[in-house]
């Protein structure tokens, strides 16, 4: 993400633990910010939305593993699907 998409990616955290019941304070969005730098804000909200679906993992409030995880999971279905002779 880049600067410039930090308002929408603050929204999107901020609205992710009013629904988790969580209040968010400065320190931890910033790690939340540090630790998801490198995914692109569809990317975070792609995550997001699969994570509140999910039966289990959906219970909880994501951490940044959860939905770095789900961000490389996504990729790499969309290569693999791009690409079928991918072991």
């Amino acid at each position: 993400m880049v600067d410039t998409e930090k308002p929408e990616f603050l929204r999107l955290l901020h609205a992710c633990g009013e629904y988790y019941g969580r209040d968010l304070s400065k320190e931890a969005v910033s790690i939340y910010w540090a630790g998801l730098a490198d995914m692109s804000i569809a990317a975070v909200k792609s995550s997001l939305n699969a994570h509140v679906r999910d039966v289990q993992a959906g219970q909880f409030m994501p951490k940044i593993a959860d939905m770095a995880e789900s961000c490389r999971n996504s990729r790499l279905t969309t290569v693999i699907g791009s690409n079928p002779k991918i072991p």
